[in-house]
């Protein structure tokens, strides 16, 4: 069958193929799990929040010493003369060893294991983040493929559209306009082409690198639809903002801070230190006795007065988060249920979409419509297709941001 009708069923057909099938040959199939466990596993941004998790580990090893200086050992020796004449040869050893009384070691330790709390629940934080950004690279990557794809049929019908015209004006059913419409019509869909083939290697690309995935790995993507799992109500996504990973890392900084200050106050307290002096001059001579600074000019004044200033500035920023985060989830919630609303309102026009390119080719075969309403009733459909897959896509892509919001994936 040739002519209009039968070149919008072809085309139908090849949309159809090209929608149920892979559009590349792949190795390893990428659904949100699979994203998220190689994130975790491979992902860039781990990596290094694991690495600052060991420096904090190390910052543990030897917190608890008996002392932060060690003992020092002096030795002196040299010739004593005496007014008679007479030489000997004097030597003097002193051993000095501080100890503490101010409970600095075992503070030490403790801010050791504060920094290691906060490290671990900044690598929380970043996972959270991590994932949020791979998932919307994967989101990206199966629109771009779909759009490729629409593209790809839209081109297939273009050149048939072309090849129509060609033969009717040889028949001479239609003159040279048909033929020059067909032909800007399939220059403008060869651009678009273009542009999406483009896209999907830039999408592609992005995700590889966010997964840890070499550049020359090939993926099998699923298709952007329906959401696998129910959303929780507003309430309960609130709800869940006090275990968010933000919430709990601004709790552990703060932690930090207060054992921070606990430590530069210890540390404000003289460290006496306790001395044995041995001489040989020429009898020996064994002294005992604890030197003590005397705190006239230094207390520790300045690290006391940072770390106090920090602690307030944890404070602040944890009450800040609170804030932030509940209206970062009220305000992702919004924007999601926009999108689905939007997304219905274009699914609804699914079978309009079918109809208004049907019955324009079926008028232009009878003679009662035109090439360029014919064009301009697919012009409309594939816009509408186009749009109906952003909404997919604009949907998609919200409920990550309000899972992340909320701080945590089903």
């Amino acid at each position: 069958m040739t002519g209009p009708v039968g070149l919008l069923a072809a085309a139908h057909v090849l949309a159809t193929a090209a929608l149920a099938q892979p559009s590349l040959a792949t190795e390893q199939a990428l659904d949100m799990d699979r994203v998220r466990a190689l994130v975790r596993e491979r992902g860039p941004r781990l990596r290094l929040a694991r690495a600052r998790l060991a420096e904090a580990r190390a910052g543990r090893e030897g917190a608890e010493s008996l002392s932060a200086t060690n003992p020092a050992l002096g030795v002196t020796a040299g010739p004593r003369f005496f007014p008679n004449g007479d030489t000997t040869f004097d030597l003097a050893m002193t051993l000095a060893w501080p100890f503490d009384v101010s409970g600095a070691p075992r503070q030490h330790a403790a801010v050791a294991d504060a920094r290691t709390a906060a490290a671990e629940q900044e690598l929380a934080e970043t996972a959270l983040g991590a994932e949020a950004e791979a998932l919307q690279s994967w989101v990206d990557a199966r629109a771009a493929q779909e759009r490729l794809e629409l593209e790809r049929a839209r081109a297939t019908v273009d050149d048939e559209l072309l090849r129509v015209a060609r033969v009717r004006r040889q028949a001479g059913s239609v003159g040279d306009l048909d033929v020059a419409l067909a032909t800007l019509v399939r220059s403008q869909g060869a651009s678009r082409l273009r542009r999406a083939e483009a896209e999907w290697t830039a999408t592609q690309a992005v995700l590889l690198a966010r997964l840890g995935l070499p550049a020359a790995s090939s993926v099998q993507l699923p298709r952007l639809g329906e959401p696998e799992s129910p959303l929780p109500t507003l309430e309960a996504l609130l709800n869940r903002l006090d275990r968010h990973p933000a919430r709990l890392r601004a709790a552990a900084q703060r932690a930090l801070s207060e054992s921070e200050v606990n430590l530069q106050d210890r540390l404000g307290t003289p460290v006496p230190r306790a001395l044995v002096v041995g001489e040989h001059s020429p009898e020996w001579v064994v002294r005992g006795g604890v030197e003590v600074p005397l705190p006239f000019f230094q207390r520790n004044t300045t690290a006391r007065a940072v770390a106090r200033a920090q602690d307030e500035t944890a404070r602040t920023e944890e009450e800040v988060l609170a804030r932030e985060l509940d209206a970062t989830v009220r305000a992702e919630y919004a924007r999601l249920a926009g999108a689905q609303a939007a997304y219905a309102e274009l699914e609804e026009t699914t079978a309009a979409v079918k109809d208004a390119e049907v019955l324009a080719g079926r008028a232009y075969e009878l003679g009662q419509g035109t090439l360029p309403t014919l064009l301009a009733a697919r012009r409309e459909a594939q816009d509408a297709r186009a749009a109906r897959l952003d909404a997919q896509w604009q949907r998609a892509r919200a409920r990550i941001a309000l899972v992340v919001a909320a701080g945590a994936f089903p």
